[in-house]
């Protein structure tokens, strides 16, 4: 179905270092990995680079978002690698998913009637908990995957991902993707080693970094390191500047 020489001959070309490694190389012990980088590390391109490796082995792929508008940009990413997006990865955002799940497993039903709570309640707490219960109740026709993928994990609340979880096979794997300084919602805070501790994520071992900016120029890096110690350090920011791209 695709010419695996030339997906790896595509990968070494367009990635580097860690970002290689998420790509081709999982690790043996746990198949669960995390990943922190700034904006312009190159986390998202790695993921997609991942997808497209896992659908060149025939493997069922989720690539999950919380932002809508991202989804497109993972899938024009997974065509730098590969030439037309496989069935095999589905691309959605978390609400998204829940509906598919519903549909699938004839339980649109109990999902028409979570209308009958406040619209914030739904979507944070009672979408995650109906279809938790579903794979619960192991009923026929729940999607599983070989794999799902996070991407801006940081807007992502714990329980969602523990639902997430769920319709991973036995064996299967996991690649969830953060930036802690791109907290918009209020949530990077819950992705810590020390709040994650005990609720059943699956994550083990340390985080993979990615350091390198992709999108700072040299000359500009000095600039904002000033500014951060001058204006923001100082107040408590914690501030991670990437090193500049010595390319």
């Amino acid at each position: 179905m695709y010419n695996i020489d030339a997906l790896e001959d595509k990968l070494k070309k367009q990635l580097k270092g860690n970002q290689l490694n998420i790509a081709t190389k999982p690790p043996e012990k746990t198949k669960y990995r995390r990943v922190r980088g700034t904006a312009g590390s190159g986390k998202s391109l790695a993921l997609a680079a991942r997808a497209a490796k896992l659908a060149s082995e025939g493997k069922r792929v989720l690539v999950c978002s919380y932002n809508i508008s991202l989804l497109g940009y993972l899938k024009d990413l997974v065509k730098q690698f590969i030439d037309h997006l496989p069935p095999q990865i589905t691309f959605t955002h978390f609400h998204g998913w829940c509906r598919i799940v519903c549909e699938e497993t004839s339980s649109m039903d109990a999902y028409r009637q979570l209308s009958n709570y406040p619209i914030e309640d739904r979507l944070k707490y009672h979408m995650a908990e109906l279809v938790s219960q579903l794979y619960e109740s192991k009923i026929p026709n729940l999607p599983t995957y070989d794999a799902i993928l996070l991407d801006e994990g940081h807007d992502q609340q714990v329980h969602w991902w523990t639902t997430l979880r769920k319709a991973i096979v036995q064996g299967g794997e996991a690649l969830f993707v953060c930036d802690k300084t791109q907290d918009l919602y209020e949530t990077a805070k819950a992705w810590t080693d020390e709040t994650m501790e005990g609720l059943d994520c699956g994550f083990t071992g340390r985080w993979m970094e990615l350091r390198e900016s992709h999108r700072l120029t040299g000359g500009i890096v000095p600039i904002l390191e000033d500014f951060t110690k001058r204006y923001l350090v100082p107040y408590g920011a914690e501030v991670n500047i990437p090193p500049r791209n010595a390319t």
